[in-house]
């Protein structure tokens, strides 16, 4: 018998380790299960970090590109006012001389009709050299 009672004390060890083992396997497969769980919300966290990341930067070159375009179209601006400036300043001054020409002109027309031909002269001797 006692071998009997040894023989039935090791099936009873064995189903007891055979039980130990299923505990601590299903034990360490919640383990992983929760893990897995973990690892998946850590990526979310992350991605949603990035896109988060993202965005900011995306509206702050944004904001920057306006700011930019909007100093740019400024210049632009003085530039266009400045060219328009200094086109009346030309136009009024040619009327001026064309003015100023048109009167010593009328008041003397032979001295003026002696300037020409000199200075057609001078133009023509310079020309030929």
């Amino acid at each position: 018998m006692n071998r009997k009672t040894r023989e039935m004390a090791s099936d009873q060890d064995a189903r007891t380790k055979s039980a130990e083992d299923r505990s601590s396997y299903e034990s360490l497969q919640r383990d992983v299960e929760a893990m897995k769980a973990d690892i998946s919300k850590l990526a979310k966290h992350v991605t949603d970090t990035f896109n988060d990341l993202v965005g900011t930067a995306r509206h702050e070159a944004h904001s920057r590109y306006n700011n930019a375009r909007s100093g740019v179209d400024a210049v632009m601006a003085d530039v266009e006012e400045q060219k328009n400036a200094a086109f009346d300043a030309v136009q009024d001054s040619l009327a001026t001389i064309e003015e100023k020409l048109e009167d010593a002109v009328q008041q003397r027309p032979i001295a003026a009709i002696g300037l020409a031909l000199g200075l057609g002269v001078l133009i023509g001797v310079t020309w030929r050299r």
